[in-house]
């Protein structure tokens, strides 16, 4: 690879960086730990009930796949 193009240097450089962002960001996230309560499965099927009902037509056919497999 020549790396003595200006233009490529500076977007592998950009793109390292990036990485190493990310990479930070999946580790802070990774040990956070998520507590499930009550209230949140309540919403969550609220929510899905929801969406199943009223939203896209695809959603329930994902959902009856999802179970049936």
């Amino acid at each position: 690879m020549d790396t003595t193009d200006a233009n490529l240097r500076k977007r592998m450089v950009s793109l390292r960086f990036r990485r190493d962002e990310l990479g930070a960001e999946t580790s802070v996230l990774s040990q956070r730990q998520s507590v499930i309560t009550t209230l949140k499965v309540e919403l969550l099927a609220v929510v899905l009930r929801d969406r199943l009902q009223n939203g896209s037509p695809d959603l329930p056919q994902f959902y009856a796949r999802l179970l049936l497999t």
